[in-house]
């Protein structure tokens, strides 16, 4: 965590953390303070919340749509691919 109670640009308002990425050193907002967004280095889960999710959503019958389960959407050093700066 870089910054607590962090005031982002008009579009995200103030969120509860600015977090620096362990992977590529970029800098992010965290928009909640929930686990599934929040993990001390070190301390992530054996599986991720995204995996998680979609095996909980398997168990019951439904299925990501394809687009949203690739790979480089959940790898922190390809955000650039996926957000304007």
């Amino acid at each position: 965590v870089v910054q607590l109670d962090f005031d982002g640009d008009k579009d995200s308002g103030r969120v509860p953390y600015l977090v620096e990425l362990d992977a590529s050193g970029q800098e992010v907002l965290a928009p909640k303070d929930i686990p599934e967004l929040i993990v001390a280095a070190g301390q992530q889960p054996a599986e991720p919340w995204h995996l998680k999710q979609a095996r909980e959503l398997r168990e019951r019958g439904f299925e990501y749509a394809k687009e949203a389960k690739h790979k480089v959407l959940f790898d922190p050093s390809q955000l650039s691919r996926w957000f304007l700066p």
